[in-house]
């Protein structure tokens, strides 16, 4: 459930979180309308997608900055 992900991950605004989602699309619906949601924002909650249909570089650098990041979400399937 949406509201339950926007929860657990707003209660965690200094944890690393990776949550993974059955199809490209889901990944990149979810961080786009999770990213700007209130709860999040205001949390300072950041939030990187990563699939299969990006490219090498762009997953390649989503990957680079959610490691180098002290706290965030990295939204994946299973590339």
């Amino acid at each position: 459930r949406p509201s339950q992900l926007v929860e657990f991950l707003a209660s965690r605004p200094g944890a690393k979180v990776v949550v993974f989602f059955m199809t490209c699309a889901s990944v990149d619906y979810f961080a786009a309308a999770l990213e700007g949601l209130a709860p999040l924002r205001d949390a300072g909650v950041r939030v990187w997608p990563l699939h299969g249909k990006q490219s090498p570089k762009k997953r390649t650098a989503s990957y680079r900055d959610f490691c180098a990041a002290p706290a965030g979400v990295l939204f994946a399937t299973d590339v």
